[in-house]
């Protein structure tokens, strides 16, 4: 097991589809761990994300909406991983756009 930090807004999951200022499980606010390292603009993804959050039974009753986007981050960090921090490319990229119109 990797070293673990809690989540902050700082890190890509926390702004990867919503800004989350907190993460919510079904009883509350909770903390999310990810793996040291691997905020801001490190590129670095974290391959392990712990909480105790029962996120399942709060996305499952539907009523909670902070903790449906803490899925949504989860599922969209999951599948593009840190894509939003990668402004570097960001000028390449929108000239490469440009030139295919």
């Amino acid at each position: 097991m990797p070293p673990l930090e809690p989540l902050t807004e700082k890190h890509v999951l926390a702004r990867t589809f919503y800004l989350l200022r907190e993460v919510r499980g079904a009883d509350g606010p909770t903390t999310l761990w990810v793996e040291t390292g691997t905020k801001g603009d490190s590129g670095a993804t974290t391959g392990v994300v712990i909480g105790a959050g029962d996120f399942a039974r709060a996305w499952a009753s539907g009523d909670n909406e902070l903790a449906l986007r803490t899925g949504i981050n989860l599922v969209v960090y999951a599948l593009t991983g840190t894509y939003k921090a990668d402004q570097a490319h960001v000028k390449a990229l929108l000239d490469r756009l440009e030139r295919t119109r």
